[in-house]
């Protein structure tokens, strides 16, 4: 299914046929571009997370970004004939998914059953999740003015996403003011794929700290939490080939949020569970493992309670 934004431009209607990554401004290096001092250079972005999910991004825009009326703080998942306004209501969106094109689609695949089950199908494989939440967040949104909210979660959300990426993983959704994001373990070198996941565990955390240190007003610092998690998952591949457009589902995601929650539980920043430190040097985590109780879950969990400067020593 194709996505399309049209909006207007000198009393024309515009089509902008969405790719994974759609960028609004006012600067010319934008995809669609809004020459209205009122819109941010880099005003919002529309990223694609899986087949046809486009979540709506502000940057941190000076003006707003307005979704069916209502400001947009954190990243939020669009649906068909959702108006946006950018910085001002005459600046305006509408986001439409082409069901034609759906239509057509099933009707292909219909023609090739066997072809499409055996290229589409959801494999069984071995993946780690990272789940990274920003702690307090209510109490932080009804302290903070809303434009400094926006501007700060939508740095933080597209310095969490790019953290990823580099790291070699995946955005998998957003959830209000959490992310969580996967990696596909290699059977031949499972610990760099640990590795990884805790490198940008810590390039999150560095991140924040630096958003502390530029926001000086803040009343109390950002505090975020994260849990990691490996197990086998269904991962289904939507077709691209990019990483972005896996789908992950099953037990071994419920325990990461698990984890995630059971950080600030345990007063700590992190918490890996033995699934995914049993591939790193033993030397490194047999001392730091303790049995929790997880919810779903009839046995203690063998986890690693950590604080991120901890992470260096691992």
């Amino acid at each position: 299914m194709s996505a399309f934004i049209y909006y207007k431009l000198n009393n024309k209607t515009q089509e902008y046929l969405c790719g994974p990554l759609v960028t609004i401004g006012r600067s010319r290096t934008n995809n669609i571009v809004f020459p209205d001092p009122k819109v941010s250079r880099n005003h919002l972005l529309l990223r694609c997370l899986g087949e046809d999910k486009y979540y709506l991004i502000d940057m941190g825009s000076a003006n707003g970004t307005y979704l069916n009326g209502k400001r947009v703080i954190v990243p939020t998942l669009l649906k068909n004939g959702d108006v946006i306004n950018v910085g001002s209501r005459s600046n305006v969106l509408t986001f439409r998914l082409n069901a034609e094109r759906k239509e057509q689609k099933e009707a292909e695949d219909l023609e090739d059953l066997a072809t499409t089950f055996a290229l589409e199908a959801p494999a069984i494989r071995e993946v780690t999740v990272l789940v990274a939440d920003i702690r307090d967040y209510t109490s932080m949104s009804e302290q903070l003015p809303i434009d400094l909210l926006a501007k700060l979660l939508g740095e933080w959300f597209r310095s969490v996403n790019d953290i990823i990426e580099k790291n070699g993983g995946g955005v998998d959704k957003f959830i209000g003011d959490a992310v969580m994001a996967c990696w596909l373990m290699s059977k031949e070198n499972p610990e760099e794929d640990i590795k990884k996941t805790l490198k940008a565990a810590y390039e999150i955390h560095i991140m924040t700290e630096g958003l502390n240190r530029t926001h000086p007003q803040l009343p109390k610092p950002i505090r975020i939490g994260v849990g990691i998690n490996t197990g086998e998952a269904i991962v289904g591949d939507l077709g691209s080939g990019r990483l972005q457009d896996y789908t992950v589902l099953g037990d071994s995601v419920n325990v990461a949020f698990r984890l995630e929650k059971a950080s600030k539980e345990l007063d700590v920043d992190l918490v890996i569970s033995h699934n995914s430190f049993k591939y790193l040097p033993k030397p490194s985590w047999e001392k730091r493992q303790r049995s929790i109780k997880v919810k779903g879950k009839d046995e203690p969990v063998k986890v690693y309670p950590l604080k991120f400067h901890e992470l260096i020593e691992v």
